[in-house]
């Protein structure tokens, strides 16, 4: 079960959304696989009993998984602020995060329904969903699902899906644990088609692949190779063709390489704004890391933005990851 200490329990989340007219979903800022996977479970699930929804998202939606139904309706503009009954956040705990637009729309008088896996704090007043033991938030809406009883179609079952491997590294991470295996198979048996999914997702560009051969090819190794940097500027994106989430699955990369204990993807996102991504080795929490410079994340894999250039960011980073490593040892 979720633990629902200082949370809504979980069925009392899901009457309140089978009670709403109209809904809002939104996801964190640039969503990636499990954001947009349980943006689009969620809203196929509700679709079918009748609600009407809007989907937001500010940025790229992922590349890797613009396939799946119902992508092309999640859209960049707001509707009217007193259309929704209720504004759903998912995999993010607070506006800020799907935004400056979503922000600035928000009004005092919104309800708001947290659904979300990361670790940081929520405003009281939301209605709050929020688990950091789960491996997604597509598992959390999965097992709303599973607990309504909801009728599901193949369309949210491989949506959901879709977010569970994004986020588990197709069940070969550390936050894989047998509920996650059980609700996925759980979907398998509703309809999701888990080849099909690994082949759309895994497919790439020859231009993405040129990129990554170059940004792969300029890997800084510090630390007796226990840490590894990648940079990504705007201008290689540009030279080849691609956008910031061309650059998914990059920093992942790097944890293949034996030795390493932390990995990192600097993005330039303008002249004076880099996007942080970080992954570590299960004994390594990068959670805290990423929280003192107002970011987020989990234990293994977190990240933030900050103000400033490459190399002022990336040196302001070093220094905290070889404090963290003597910490732990540099085990």
């Amino acid at each position: 079960m979720i633990n629902t200490e200082h949370h809504a329990n979980i069925k009392q989340i899901g009457n309140e959304l089978m009670s709403a007219r109209h809904l809002l979903l939104a996801a964190h800022s640039d969503p990636d696989g499990d954001a947009l996977g349980s943006m689009l479970g969620l809203y196929h699930l509700l679709s079918s009993l009748g609600c009407q929804i809007k989907m937001f998202r500010e940025g790229q939606l992922p590349v890797d998984y613009s396939f799946l139904d119902g992508a092309e309706q999640v859209m960049n503009e707001l509707p009217a602020a007193e259309w929704p009954d209720a504004v759903v956040l998912l995999d993010c705990h607070d506006p800020g995060r799907a935004g400056k637009i979503l922000n600035d729309w928000i009004q005092p008088e919104h309800k708001i329904i947290v659904i979300d896996h990361h670790i940081g704090t929520v405003n009281s007043s939301y209605l709050i969903c929020k688990e950091p033991t789960a491996s997604a938030t597509a598992e959390l809406v999965t097992m709303l699902a599973e607990q309504m009883r909801w009728p599901i179609n193949i369309m949210a079952a491989n949506a959901l899906f879709a977010g569970i491997v994004a986020d588990t590294g197709y069940f070969s991470q550390s936050n894989t644990t047998g509920r996650v295996l059980r609700l996925a198979g759980w979907l398998v048996d509703n309809g999701a088609t888990p080849a099909p999914i690994a082949a759309a997702a895994k497919s790439r560009a020859l231009n993405r692949l040129r990129l990554h051969a170059e940004i792969l090819n300029a890997t800084r190794a510090m630390l007796g190779e226990r840490l590894l940097l990648l940079q990504a500027t705007r201008q290689q994106l540009s030279h080849y063709q691609c956008g910031n989430a061309d650059l998914e699955g990059l920093v992942e990369q790097l944890m293949l390489v034996r030795g390493v204990m932390i990995g990192v993807l600097l993005k330039e996102i303008t002249a004076d704004t880099i996007k942080v991504s970080m992954r570590s080795k299960p004994h390594i929490d990068i959670s805290e890391l990423a929280m003192s410079f107002e970011g987020g994340g989990h234990k293994n894999a977190a990240g933030f933005k900050l103000a400033g250039s490459l190399d002022y960011v990336r040196d302001r980073l070093v220094q905290k990851i070889v404090l963290l490593l003597e910490h732990t040892n540099g085990r």
